[in-house]
């Protein structure tokens, strides 16, 4: 926790995660050598094909087994860990989790890491939050699709500045403005 350095009587937490853009990079880049293209047009286009599958259904109706999984290609921060790659299947039936070793398409991994990310931040920003708002950080090389993903998951709108945005309106904001996690 830091004093913030505008607002006086004010704190603000700050996470520094090591795998956050460099784990999404380097899925990106197995999208790409797979459908042979450049950019992040195909990751995008995954992610919006994974995410749609599951609108519009009654979670209690969607009995299936849910995935996650551990993107850290160099060593983590946010929880301190080794460099490693794993993924976990929940199943609602059981209520167990278990290390996965089944393959998983490149498109399904796509999809797993943006949800991971998400659930990790959420697991380590709400208990710093004093209201329900969940504050983003975009930084220079932020993804609309990514953040789409994360309000899906987290439920909830960005705040920045104490004001809270959909993720239509924050993303109307200058791509080279940086919002902290506060």
């Amino acid at each position: 926790m830091f004093r913030h350095p505008v607002c006086s009587g004010i704190y603000m937490g700050m996470l520094c995660y090591c795998n956050g853009a460099l784990a999404r990079e380097q899925m990106r880049d197995e999208v790409n050598e797979k459908y042979r293209t450049d950019g992040w047009d195909k990751f995008d286009e995954i992610l919006d094909s994974e995410f749609a599958k599951d609108e519009g259904v009654n979670p209690v109706e969607k009995v299936k087994d849910e995935k996650v999984g551990i993107y850290f290609p160099l060593g983590e921060i946010i929880p301190n860990a080794k460099p490693c790659k794993r993924r976990f299947t929940y199943s609602e039936k059981t209520g167990l989790v278990e290390l996965s070793d089944k393959d998983v398409t490149v498109e399904e991994e796509a999809a797993l890491i943006i949800e991971s990310q998400a659930l990790s931040c959420r697991l380590r920003v709400c208990p710093m939050l004093g209201g329900t708002g969940v504050t983003g950080d975009t930084g220079s090389a932020a993804m609309e699709k990514a953040l789409k993903a994360l309000e899906k998951i987290v439920g909830q709108k960005v705040t920045v500045d104490h004001v809270s945005y959909s993720t239509d309106e924050f993303m109307k904001r200058p791509k080279n403005v940086t919002a902290k996690i506060v």
